[in-house]
């Protein structure tokens, strides 16, 4: 199954530099360089007002998305123990903006995610507050799986 393109960001009317030394929009979210995670409504900001590509990732267990009938649209499932291996092969540059998300407490699958992935050099990733349930309760796009066929 091919992956999903990932999701890119409007054109900002004006940009500025944020804390953590990269072009953005005057409205996008400045995230702190020591956290690992970002809200949704600050992720609706980089999405709506960022420059740059932004990758969603899937990474809710096995069970979890066998369970759902749903998929976050544009969002890239991969595997939650192999995630370095599922960004790396898809050639995902280092300047991407990585939101990766999972249905898990406290959203422990995504920060340990996140951990990994800035470790292998991806600096922009973050784990979605709340995730899956922030996704769906915010309004973001989904689709049924069985309108894309099912992983």
């Amino acid at each position: 199954i091919p992956a999903p393109a990932p999701i890119l960001a409007q054109e900002p009317s004006a940009v500025s530099t944020n804390s953590l030394g990269s072009a953005s929009a005057a409205t996008a979210p400045v995230l702190a360089a020591d956290t690992d995670r970002i809200t949704i409504g600050e992720l609706e900001l980089l999405l709506r007002h960022g420059d740059e590509p932004v990758l969603i990732l899937d990474a809710r267990s096995q069970r979890s998305y066998l369970d759902s009938d749903q998929l976050a649209v544009g969002a890239l499932r991969i595997d939650p123990d192999r995630a370095v291996r599922d960004v790396r092969g898809r050639n995902v540059s280092p300047d991407t903006w990585i939101i990766a998300f999972c249905a898990c407490p406290n959203d422990k699958t995504s920060v340990r995610i996140v951990g990994e992935l800035r470790e292998a050099g991806w600096p922009r990733a973050y784990a979605l507050t709340g995730g899956w349930q922030a996704w769906i309760d915010s309004g973001r796009p989904v689709e049924a799986k069985s309108a894309v066929g099912a992983l």
